[in-house]
């Protein structure tokens, strides 16, 4: 089956997979982007509209919104949280499609907008930082993932 929403991969309502508390740091809602989404800071505005665009400043996932479903846009200018991610943890996130499957274990790294994309064509360092690894399998056409932080 192919995974498009993060509520396909996740039982809860939360990005974070993982048990434990999390850093979390303040932002406001941009209209467009969804929990799951790899957000920054617009640096336009200096300090806290979430932006998955052109992200600026990387600050982390954004987490669900308590009165939004996990699959909705949170609304422009809303209070939401961005979720720092810590290394060793899981987080269900966007993925840009990679058109083919993935083993478990394959290196993610930042792609566009508010997604994680593969590093080089056999999944390994090649200049870009890899951030993140496939905690399981994905099918050609998953856009969500569970990741496990670098």
């Amino acid at each position: 089956m192919v995974n498009t929403l993060i509520s396909e991969i996740t039982s809860g309502d939360t990005v974070s997979k993982s048990s434990g508390p999390e850093i979390k740091e303040p932002a406001l809602g941009d209209g467009t982007s969804k929990a799951g989404n790899i957000v920054g800071l617009d640096a336009s505005d200096k300090a806290t509209n979430v932006n998955a665009n052109t992200v600026d400043l990387f600050m982390g996932i954004l987490e669900k919104r308590y009165d939004t479903d996990i699959d909705t846009a949170i609304v422009d200018s809303k209070n939401c949280s961005i979720i720092v991610p810590i290394s060793g943890r899981k987080y269900a996130v966007f993925i840009a499609d990679q058109g083919g499957s993935l083993s478990k274990g394959w290196a993610l790294t930042f792609g566009t907008a508010g997604n994680l994309t593969t590093v080089g064509a056999d999944g390994l360092a090649d200049t870009l930082p890899i951030v993140a690894y496939l905690d399981e399998d994905i099918v050609d056409d998953d856009i969500v993932a569970i990741v496990r932080w670098a």
